[in-house]
């Protein structure tokens, strides 16, 4: 194993693979410290922001918060930074750091990703029981989401959190917060993303049994390529 991992310190080109870094389990503080020193030469910006992103992973599996925050935060990209920050919140809560996995969502500036966290924050939290901490999580997702100015990425995640809503048994709030959904993809001028959103609000709608009110919004589908629930 030793030597297949030096031949990635010894070679060094544009693009560089990342998924060996999962593959070949625990490295040590120096073996990462050379990783990352590895990374910095690299000329090409987005391998070199995949590798820090696997990277940053990998150290918060291993319980390296600090160090693994360090790394994500270093990626020069604040779209890729927000998405490695957000898997790591996600892992820190999976292994029950739920302070951590907070501070970890805060300090997220894309506004998507931080609602993304705050959504899979939740889903963990009311797996393992923490009803009531999930119930938070998934109100600071829905105030982030609300502060999005993108309307398609708005629904998106309000499908979301619809959804957690409704799998957590909050129904009335998952209900409400579909319709909002729904309010908002009117308000969509793009055709095309007008019907992807309706697309996405007739299949969880369907999901969550209520076929009727799918079937009506899955008729307003205008994109073809889009319509997948009518099969038109």
């Amino acid at each position: 194993h030793a030597s297949n991992r030096s031949s990635h310190f010894v070679h060094l080109p544009d693009e560089w693979e990342s998924d060996w870094i999962a593959e070949a389990g625990p490295c040590s503080g120096l073996q990462f410290e050379l990783l990352l020193h590895c990374i910095q030469v690299l000329s090409n910006d987005y391998g070199k922001r995949t590798a820090q992103k696997a990277i940053s992973f990998e150290l918060a599996k291993q319980g390296k918060t600090e160090e693994a925050l360090t790394c994500a935060q270093s990626i020069n990209d604040e779209s890729n930074k927000s998405e490695a920050l957000r898997d790591i919140s996600t892992e820190l809560v999976k292994q029950g750091k739920i302070e951590d996995a907070y501070i970890c969502a805060r300090i997220i500036s894309h506004l998507f990703y931080k609602s993304s966290s705050y959504i899979v924050v939740s889903a963990e939290l009311a797996r393992q029981g923490k009803f009531e901490e999930a119930t938070t999580a998934i109100h600071r997702a829905l105030m982030c989401t609300r502060d999005i100015s993108n309307l398609f990425d708005m629904i998106t995640l309000l499908i979301d959190i619809s959804a957690e809503l409704f799998n957590q048994g909050q129904l009335d709030k998952s209900a409400s917060v579909m319709h909002e959904a729904i309010s908002c993809a009117w308000d969509i001028s793009d055709d095309s993303e007008k019907s992807i959103s309706l697309k996405g609000i007739s299949t969880e709608l369907a999901k969550q049994g209520k076929f009727d009110e799918a079937i009506a919004y899955a008729q307003d589908i205008k994109d073809e390529k889009a319509n997948i629930v009518t099969g038109k």
